[in-house]
């Protein structure tokens, strides 16, 4: 963190280091509100997401093997992964569905996502009750279940893009809108145009961040921080335009 700190200013520092490590930092009081007005805060923390780049680092280093090496190789970096990040709700949920799921892989079984989800929170709750109340974990899993069941009903949809960023996106927030309104008492129609655009901007910030940390470690060279600081200062500009087009933000009793 404090290499990246002195690469770059701020508040690109802090959202470079909240993608790479979903670590818990420190913005203004104007950007913070920003942040959550257009929708786009679950970005900076770590998830779901997070164990999947884990997880695909792993198969790039391994060049995707299914020998047992590496399938525990996998489990072992998510977890330690997962822990270097501070075990948020979200962050356990994924990594211990993707383990049920590398599991099934050691005995030489295919794993049922649906199933695997199912088993997964039935033990989460069975050994913490109170993640009834975590908004995290609750959208982490109405997430996860709307990817894992929604996108069916659109298989015949022929456009990658539609496929990839689209669907995807509508589906989270179309199955945590529930949660949004119960907890929040508010929903932002703009997040949704916000997450479309936003999440392809910095989608390659985190490797070139992880390259640039890791180089910098042995060598001084932060000019290989420039593409995330880009990427970042696009995604932070954009935020804080975003989040002024109130007429979006719907409170609960309807009024605009």
């Amino acid at each position: 963190e404090r290499i990246v700190e002195k690469a770059l200013p701020e508040p690109e520092a802090s959202l470079l280091i909240g993608i790479m490590f979903g670590s818990k930092r420190l913005f203004s009081k104007e950007f913070n509100t920003a942040l959550s007005s257009s929708g786009v805060s679950h970005i900076i923390a770590a998830s779901g997401y997070n164990v999947a780049l884990v997880a695909s680092g792993v198969d790039m280093l391994t060049r995707k093997s299914s020998s047992k090496g590496s399938v525990l190789l996998k489990i072992l970096c998510i977890w330690g992964f997962s822990t270097f990040s501070g075990l948020s709700s979200s962050l356990v949920r994924a990594s211990t569905m993707t383990t049920f799921s590398l599991v099934a892989l050691l005995f030489g079984r295919q794993s049922n996502t649906g199933a695997t989800l199912t088993l997964c929170i039935t033990i989460l709750m069975l050994l913490n009750p109170f993640l009834i109340n975590d908004v995290g974990f609750l959208f982490s899993f109405a997430s996860v279940s709307g990817l894992v069941y929604f996108p069916k009903c659109f298989e015949n949809i022929r456009s990658k893009y539609l496929k990839e960023s689209v669907l995807p996106t509508l589906t989270c927030m179309l199955f945590t809108l529930p949660i949004s309104v119960i907890f929040f008492k508010k929903f932002s129609a703009i997040s949704l145009i916000s997450n479309i655009i936003a999440v392809p901007i910095i989608s390659s910030s985190i490797y070139w961040g992880l390259v640039g940390t890791v180089l910098n470690i042995f060598l001084h060279f932060q000019y290989i921080f420039l593409i995330p600081y880009l990427q970042l200062s696009i995604f932070k500009y954009f935020v804080l335009l975003s989040s002024n087009v109130k007429m979006a933000e719907v409170s609960i009793n309807g009024a605009v």
